[in-house]
């Protein structure tokens, strides 16, 4: 089975929700920030699926990348026959 690529930032998306939910149960702060910085890391990938040329998605790479990401994902889906 092959899941799309919005399937696959849904199942990103629903794992940073619950791996929320387990580290900060009722709402309680978080303890240790870079458990926090490992739900944001998810919640980017999903978003990176979706849309990998998408400007919020730019705007998160050094500046001096922002000019050559759209040529580098052509790349990479040229090499991956996409």
């Amino acid at each position: 089975m092959t899941d799309t690529p919005a399937t696959l930032a849904a199942v990103l998306r629903k794992y940073a929700e619950h791996r929320r939910e387990y580290l900060h149960p009722q709402g309680i702060p978080a303890i240790n920030e870079a458990l926090e910085v490992e739900i944001n890391a998810y919640e980017k990938a999903a978003r990176l699926i979706e849309g990998p040329t998408e400007r919020d998605n730019i705007m998160g790479l050094p500046s001096w990348r922002w000019g050559s990401w759209e040529t580098d994902i052509a790349d990479i889906r040229a090499a991956h026959n996409i």
